[in-house]
């Protein structure tokens, strides 16, 4: 069975890859697939959650056809697996209406964005009020997030605003997925409140796979191509490693196990 998976996972991922990213760029999703542990790694332990994540991952040309029909079926499918699925039935609204971000829904969305990290944590009682009334198997997600520096704040607010202008420039296809990256950002202030948002925003964070290399591509000086993929490889490589010493992660993903290590046999 993790066998299938992983062969379905890679199968899925590839022709996502091969449908969007730059040519030029394969190599760049494919770090990020890799190094980024909510993509590779997290997806070989949630099990469930990830074959509704490809589910919606594979249901995206049928987003952009305006395919009601078979876009639906997708994500009903998909919270067969994961309830958390149904979160994914508005987004279609998103394939319906082919517009540009204006200047002032940059500004609006940026300052949301700032807004949710500062005083994002007067919603926190809404949230857990919603999650125990609608979610009660997550309640034991309910841990706060914490910041440390603030540079990864700087950095996703950097790359929020990058999404934001470069959208101007993207075609129907890749305007779509920049938009679905954007829900992606809004959530990451929320997942810092309650862990268990990170299960909602795990739908939208592959986006960021297509849109990072997007922007590189777009970016018309070399100079800030360098900087940007330099800063884009540290954060990466830094939160590889972080992973594993997290206290969230180490017992899980520090020592290799196999489905036979939580067996006791006498």
């Amino acid at each position: 069975m993790t066998a299938v998976l992983a062969l379905l996972n890679c199968l899925i991922y590839y022709r996502f890859f091969k449908k969007y990213v730059p040519t030029k760029y394969y190599w760049l999703a494919t770090f990020l697939y890799i190094f980024n542990p909510e993509f590779m790694l997290i997806h070989s332990s949630a099990m469930r959650q990830s074959i509704a994540i490809m589910l919606f991952v594979f249901s995206l040309d049928y987003l952009y056809q305006k395919n009601a029909i078979r876009y639906f079926l997708c994500i009903g499918v998909a919270a067969l697996f994961h309830s958390s699925a149904l979160i994914l039935l508005p987004i279609y609204l998103l394939g319906l209406w082919n517009w540009k971000i204006s200047k002032v829904q940059r500004v609006i969305f940026a300052s949301l964005y700032v807004s949710l990290f500062l005083f994002g944590e007067s919603l926190l009682p809404f949230l857990k009020q919603f999650i125990n009334k609608y979610f009660v198997k997550y309640n034991i997600y309910q841990n706060t997030g914490v910041t440390s520096t603030g540079l990864g704040f700087l950095f996703l607010f950097a790359m929020l605003i990058l999404t934001l202008y470069f959208e101007k420039y993207q075609n129907q296809r890749t305007s779509l997925i920049f938009k679905i990256a954007m829900i992606n950002f809004i959530f990451m202030p929320l997942n810092l409140l309650i862990y268990s948002i990170a299960r909602v925003r795990m739908y939208f964070a592959p986006a960021t796979i297509i849109v990072y290399p997007f922007i590189l591509l777009n970016m018309k000086k070399s100079i800030g191509r360098i900087i940007l993929f330099i800063l884009l490889f540290i954060f990466t490589i830094y939160g590889f490693f972080q992973f594993f010493y997290s206290d969230t992660w180490k017992d899980y993903f520090g020592i290799y196990q196999t489905i036979f290590s939580a067996q006791k046999w006498y």
